[in-house]
């Protein structure tokens, strides 16, 4: 049961649009912080964006890390994969060439 229900949180924090955009800026540009993320997802409030992040780090799908008076996050590739592989198996789609993450 248990793993359900992380299945469950996992795929509730990718589907929805602004944390998937969050996720795929992240491993284009390796470790942001969230004004860097405010500013090129053009985003005004920046509570939007820690609460989405916190979604996603929730997941596990991104990790965090403090340098200075700075939050820095990043995806977890490791994760990430793991969680592609699994939508894959799921869905019976049978090969990652045609899946985009």
């Amino acid at each position: 049961m248990e793993n359900l229900k992380q299945a469950a949180l996992v795929l509730r924090a990718l589907n929805h649009q602004t944390r998937w955009q969050m996720v795929m800026l992240l491993r284009e540009n390796g470790s942001m912080n969230v004004t860097e993320i405010r500013i090129k997802l053009k985003i005004d409030d920046q509570a939007v964006v820690s609460n989405h992040l916190a979604a996603l780090r929730t997941a596990g799908i991104v990790t965090s890390d403090r340098e200075g008076k700075y939050m820095y996050y990043r995806v977890d590739s490791c994760r990430l994969e793991q969680i592609k592989k699994s939508s894959i198996e799921l869905s019976g789609y049978g090969t990652t060439a045609n899946m985009v993450v």
